[in-house]
């Protein structure tokens, strides 16, 4: 411990040597700090770009695959109580529609193209910022290390899951909205094209008649991924570390059944509530409890569940495509599958 002196023609003064090393000291270790976070920040906001991209790729071509399944099920869940296709099944409804209206016509091309943005987009939401959410919300004890798995828990999945869900789907509401509108047109105009448009919505009650419905959307939406990242995430955190089964293509179908069956048991009453509100006309719009009411009226709290069989076996084989596409596409971007 020396001192320096330093004098020049105007002063003399004497400098602590070991001041000088602790000072140097902390600056090293703020600089350290700092590039972390730096690091830290520009990684997190790859990842969200990369598995946003990810997702409305393969949300988008999902949905333009299985698209018929969903007009299906909305044309099945709008028809009234009496009438005589509901006796005869689902599947001899379907034949009929195919038979009167052609499959392109009656079920692929009514709603295709806002469902399609609608859902590439809630899925660039949800995917793209659910996985940097939950992680945020990890224990105190995981500390930030390269070989160690953030821990998680499935009280983290359900809120990420719930929070980006009801962002994701309010922010497409008016994509779902007019696919809804265009393909309910069919069941009240037979095989007549559809007069549904956004000028319509627009004119019936302004901008903001675009956001009808945003509200059992986004709750529905909540529901429907805070169920499907619990099926999805929940099965792949267990076949990892209890089943010691490699993040694959097989663990990624495990994943996919598991999270179609907990997205449509969350979200099925939302689902069918929804359905009937945005269905109906813009002049003859009725009020979200008029349509909770009469579902009930129908076969009581079971009736909110009507069509999740259905809702099930259609969210199979789309979840199933549309987890495949986007862990490939995680991969491909270069951030690896879903953690």
């Amino acid at each position: 411990m020396e001192d320096i002196e330093i004098t020049t023609s105007s002063f003399r003064t004497h400098v602590h040597v070991v001041d000088l090393d602790d000072a140097y000291d902390v600056f090293v270790k703020k600089k350290s700090i700092l590039n972390k976070l730096e690091h830290e920040s520009n990684e997190t906001i790859t990842t969200i770009i990369r598995s946003s991209m990810a997702a409305f790729i393969a949300a988008g071509t999902t949905c333009a695959i299985y698209n018929p399944l969903d007009c299906l099920r909305v044309r099945w869940q709008l028809l009234p109580r009496t009438e005589p296709a509901l006796s005869r099944g689902l599947v001899n409804y379907g034949v009929g529609v195919i038979k009167h209206e052609g499959l392109f016509q009656g079920l692929w091309r009514p709603g295709l193209a806002p469902n399609v943005t609608g859902m590439a987009l809630s899925a660039s939401i949800r995917f793209g910022l659910y996985e940097v959410l939950r992680d945020s919300m990890r224990s105190d004890d995981y500390n930030g290390n390269e070989d160690e798995t953030p821990k998680k828990s499935f009280g983290q999945m359900f809120v990420a899951g719930m929070i980006c869900g009801a962002l994701g789907y309010s922010m497409a509401t008016p994509f779902h909205l007019l696919k809804t509108l265009t393909q309910a047109d069919l069941i009240r105009a037979g095989s007549n094209p559809s007069t549904a448009s956004m000028r319509n919505v627009i004119d019936n009650g302004g901008i903001l008649n675009c956001y009808r419905g945003a509200t059992p959307l986004a709750f529905r939406g909540a529901c429907f991924t805070s169920g499907q990242m619990l099926g999805y995430d929940g099965m792949k955190t267990f076949g990892k570390s209890k089943l010691g089964v490699e993040d694959g293509v097989f663990l990624h179908i495990i994943s996919s059944i598991s999270a179609s069956f907990g997205a449509s048991l969350f979200a099925a009453p939302a689902d069918l509530t929804m359905t009937k509100y945005m269905s109906d006309p813009p002049e003859q719009a009725r009020s979200l409890l008029y349509h909770m009411r009469s579902i009930y009226a129908e076969r009581g709290i079971l009736s909110f569940w009507r069509g999740w069989n259905l809702m099930f076996l259609r969210l199979a084989p789309v979840t199933l495509t549309y987890c495949t596409l986007y862990e490939k596409g995680r991969h491909l971007l270069g951030i690896g599958y879903l953690t």
